[in-house]
């Protein structure tokens, strides 16, 4: 082979060398690592990161983060879905006793209540209030044995009125576990001339007892029999 063949084979070794040398470092810088080689190898790569770090840099570990956060969440709806529909009912149960559990108190507040009517003029208990005081003791469930009284202008006379409905618990009832507050709310009550018209009014409007004969030839007494 002349000598100028040799050159020529020389050259064109020279030159794919500066190829693969320049075709290697522009895949490193984008890969990460050379063409032909594997991922890292010789820690050419991240810099001696772990294979999870490596991964990661090059968005894989991104991709198993998205999915693993979509099966928590599937995870949740499937849970969510199969206890239909319990979580959600007392939920409304309990939006709904908070909403309704105010006015059970109150009214329970109001049908036990001590007013003016239940004291005389020297701030004793009348017939009446003692025996308000013990249906309330010996009917009333027991988380609701309490008697309020009914607040007045004259706060000496309040506490007056309740420290005689104590001294008639602790007598007779201390075992029952009744309590006393005061109470500043107006209890809804009706005159008893008015409940008295409305009872008289209904019992006038309605209509006559009529016995129905069963047929036009039978009497009263027949029909009763039958």
């Amino acid at each position: 082979m002349s000598k100028q063949k040799y050159l020529v084979v020389a050259a064109i070794a020279v030159f794919g060398l500066f190829l693969s040398a320049t075709s290697s470092q522009a895949q490193t810088q984008v890969f990460g690592y050379p063409a032909g080689g594997s991922a890292c190898a010789g820690g050419g790569c991240g810099g001696g990161l772990s294979h999870g770090a490596q991964q990661r840099a090059f968005g894989y570990g991104q991709i198993s983060d998205r999915f693993e956060v979509t099966q928590e969440q599937n995870s949740k709806i499937y849970a969510r879905n199969e206890a239909w529909p319990k979580p959600f009912a007392c939920a409304s149960r309990q939006h709904y006793h908070n909403l309704f559990n105010p006015m059970y108190d109150a009214g329970w507040e109001d049908q036990n209540m001590l007013t003016s009517v239940h004291f005389d003029r020297d701030g004793e208990l009348t017939r009446y209030g003692r025996q308000q005081i013990s249906g309330m003791m010996l009917n009333m469930p027991r988380a609701r044995r309490v008697i309020f009284i009914q607040e007045t202008s004259n706060v000496g006379e309040t506490q007056a009125r309740a420290a005689k409905v104590r001294n008639v618990i602790n007598t007779w009832y201390s075992q029952r576990g009744g309590m006393v507050q005061v109470s500043n709310r107006t209890p809804a009550t009706m005159n008893g001339t008015t409940a008295v018209n409305i009872t008289e009014q209904a019992q006038s409007s309605a209509p006559a007892p009529v016995i129905p004969i069963a047929n036009s030839g039978g009497t009263v007494a027949s029909s009763i029999g039958n």
